[in-house]
């Protein structure tokens, strides 16, 4: 939970450097840069010394979290993974969908009710319901898009493609988690 949090709260400041060890804030080119001495030419690979690492910096409170939630039947083993994510990710608005859209938002707070309060339906319409969640947008450079799917389409496909590719050239950062 803490590194999920983590990657989506926190940004980099690549103008400090941190003693912190983290695989994700690693300043590749300094680490080379700084370590160039040490290459070992016989085995022809670069033995670091020291690594460098970005600062981490807290991104703004008002960014905005949107996790869309695939619960049609043929998501039934991948429900509780992402139930588990909309947990983890409480102070997000959280919304399922089959054929229709409904917003768990209040039951975020409550995982028993998250887990135990998805019915899982039939068809899938992912283009209507990233058309609801495209309603929800208000600074789009400070939005994340969850998207959690088997991406088997029952609805429109070109207009989930077009209301994808509006979102993602408008700053809304898209993430599509496929199902497990």
């Amino acid at each position: 939970a803490d590194d999920l949090k983590r990657s989506v709260t926190a940004a980099l400041n690549r103008r400090e450097h941190s003693p912190i060890p983290s695989a994700s804030a690693l300043d590749y080119r300094m680490t080379i840069r700084r370590n160039l001495k040490h290459y070992d030419t016989q085995r022809q690979v670069l033995l670091p010394e020291k690594f460098y690492f970005f600062e981490h910096a807290a991104r703004s409170a008002s960014r905005t979290i949107i996790l869309d939630i695939d619960q049609s039947g043929s998501m039934g083993e991948s429900i509780i993974y992402a139930s588990v994510l909309s947990c983890i990710l409480a102070s997000m608005r959280s919304l399922a969908f089959d054929t229709q859209v409904t917003d768990l938002t209040e039951l975020c707070a409550d995982p028993v009710e998250v887990l135990y309060g998805i019915q899982m339906g039939g068809g899938t319409d992912i283009e209507k319901s990233i058309a609801y969640c495209a309603e929800l947008v208000q600074e789009p450079a400070k939005t994340t898009l969850f998207l959690i799917t088997d991406l088997e389409e029952g609805g429109n496909r070109a207009g989930l493609l077009l209301r994808l590719e509006e979102l993602k050239a408008s700053g809304v950062n898209v993430i599509v988690l496929l199902a497990i």
